[in-house]
């Protein structure tokens, strides 16, 4: 495999609020994008869509959000080519490395494209997102190359040093290094007090490693939209 094959030659414009992300592909580079993030391609890229990991593998997948089929798109084996890609909800993209000895855990919904060989797994969690509402899957991506991440708002970058907390509420977490320790809990002070502050489930990330958030939560647009829908009533 070539230095290439593990990069992500990354131009991104119409930051910050409609960011639209354009892969150059080297000869015959392959990229892994998430179902519906392409925005538009050179004609000479192909396209193919298969069940990456057999049944077991894109079953995994499907339940933690992503699409059952992975698209990997090719380029061209004679000259560079492009493909552009994009998310649905208004917000930033960022590229992030990933080594073997730093995978990465992003909440479901922020995983846009990696480089082929990045491998995606499903991670569980916890039965308190389901209580919340919340996003209760996440994607883990381990290997050695970049990711392209992607955001409902602005996105935060943080780095932990070994011990250190931050607590964050769950709609607003993108991802995080998997050397952090992670613990999904209500907000303090009680169910009560969870149902009080809004905040019903929030996450615990100690260091160390980095974390990233998003400054908008989809959950919240999701009532906000909820409330101005008039509700109906019977006569």
């Amino acid at each position: 495999m070539s230095t290439t094959d593990q990069t992500l030659a990354v131009t991104i414009r119409h930051q910050p609020a409609f960011a639209v992300a354009r892969l150059t592909l080297a000869p015959g580079q392959r990229v892994r994008a998430s179902s519906g993030a392409l925005y538009m391609r050179d004609a000479a890229v192909t396209v193919d869509a298969k069940m990456e990991g057999g049944m077991k593998g894109a079953f995994k997948r499907a339940i933690g959000g992503q699409s059952f089929f992975t698209s990997t798109y090719v380029g061209a084996s004679d000259r560079e080519t492009w493909v552009d890609f994009t998310q649905v909800l208004p917000g930033e993209l960022l590229t992030v490395d990933i080594t073997p000895q730093r995978g990465l855990v992003l909440t479901q919904g922020n995983w846009l494209a990696s480089t082929a060989d990045i491998q995606l797994d499903t991670k569980w969690g916890g039965f308190k997102s389901l209580v919340g509402g919340e996003r209760i899957f996440a994607v883990h991506l381990s290997g050695a190359g970049q990711a392209l991440l992607c955001s409902y708002g602005a996105i935060d970058t943080f780095e932990l040093a070994a011990g250190q907390e931050v607590v964050v509420d769950a709609g607003h977490l993108m991802g995080y290094d998997d050397s952090a320790t992670v613990n999904v809990q209500t907000q303090g002070g009680g169910l009560m007090n969870s149902l009080k502050s809004g905040e019903m489930i929030v996450v615990k990330v100690a260091g160390p490693g980095r974390i990233w958030t998003q400054t908008r939560s989809e959950r919240e647009l999701a009532e906000w939209v909820r409330r101005q829908v008039p509700t109906q009533t019977s006569n």
